[in-house]
């Protein structure tokens, strides 16, 4: 049953870095037709946020049976932290950073990028885990502040999509397990929200 646990973690890491990856080839191909600063960093946060998905996706591979999800409790008992996992972690903190400075939130945003740098100081992966379900939880409440301004359909499905994303990176702290490799229903609901964030982004002309 293990192997099974394995593969479809290993599956859905997959589908989200491939839907992360479009959406910065999209913002690629929108700044074609205008240098917009937003535009620019959030084609980082999805480049970024793919990327980061790379090492993780080998590191389960490794970890193998120690994969858990929210319905079983398999895991090593121990933590298995090497460059793969702390790479991983540095990847998203700044990937997440860059999204917080999208909000025009230097402070917290640029808080997020220096704190990729720690994650190869910082050996406590639940410290790790703590400080991206801090920043998805600002990003989130900036969106939700955005939606509240705007009353649109677009704001409420982009402060849907991160509250998503928050919810998938809380439980990744909360049912955090020494030496499993996160759960499957926290990358359930970073799937789901990372496809309503790219969904909204323009496509471009030609």
């Amino acid at each position: 049953m293990s192997w099974v646990l394995v593969l479809a973690h290993i599956l859905l890491i997959g589908s989200i870095a491939t839907v992360a990856a479009f959406g910065a080839w999209r913002c690629r191909r929108l700044l074609r037709y205008a240098r917009d600063p937003r535009l620019l960093k959030l084609m980082w946060f999805y480049g970024l946020f793919a990327a980061s998905l790379v090492p993780m996706a080998i590191w389960a591979a490794q970890v193998g049976e120690s994969i858990d999800d929210a319905f079983s409790a398999l895991h090593s008992g121990a933590e298995v932290v090497n460059l793969l996992l702390l790479g991983h972690h540095a990847l998203l903190l700044a990937s997440l950073g860059i999204a917080g400075l999208a909000f025009s939130a230097k402070r917290v945003g640029s808080a997020g990028v220096a704190a990729a740098g720690l994650a190869f100081f910082e050996p406590s992966i639940l410290v790790l885990l703590a400080l991206e379900a801090i920043l998805t939880l600002y990003i989130a409440i900036r969106a939700v502040q955005n939606y509240m301004e705007r009353r649109s359909p677009r704001a409420l499905q982009v402060a849907t999509g991160f509250l998503l994303f928050f919810i998938g990176h809380l439980s990744f702290f909360l049912f955090h397990l020494p030496g499993g490799a996160g759960i499957l229903l926290g990358n359930m609901f970073a799937l789901v929200g990372i496809v309503l964030l790219v969904q909204l982004l323009p496509r471009p002309t030609t």
